[in-house]
């Protein structure tokens, strides 16, 4: 019976062969790094920050900062607008003298 098949597929591995032996190598690597024989990809920047190389910046923590800082100058600016739209009250205690150029 063997014989049969090696001569079917002339002794080389099919499609479905080769895409079951890639499914199996991917599922060991997957396994040996849930069981902490390969290094997992997280403990690298873990290892990095140790040796006191810096992280990569956290782009959703700087959006928020950003967006809280607009929202703070947003406050400010209606404040600003609202005392600019009411009428200004202007006392002159004391004027200079004023010089005519000839």
């Amino acid at each position: 019976m063997t014989n049969e098949h090696t001569t079917r597929t002339g002794g080389r591995m099919t499609y479905q062969n080769r895409v079951l032996t890639m499914i199996a190598v991917l599922l060991a690597i997957v396994v040996a790094q849930r069981v902490e024989i390969l290094p997992d990809t997280g403990s690298a920047v873990a290892a990095q920050a140790s040796r006191g190389v810096p992280a990569p910046p956290n782009a959703g923590a700087q959006r928020l900062k950003m967006i809280q800082e607009l929202e703070k100058l947003d406050r400010r600016m209606e404040s600003i607008e609202k005392k600019l739209a009411a009428p200004l009250d202007v006392n002159v205690l004391t004027m200079p003298e004023i010089k005519v150029a000839e």
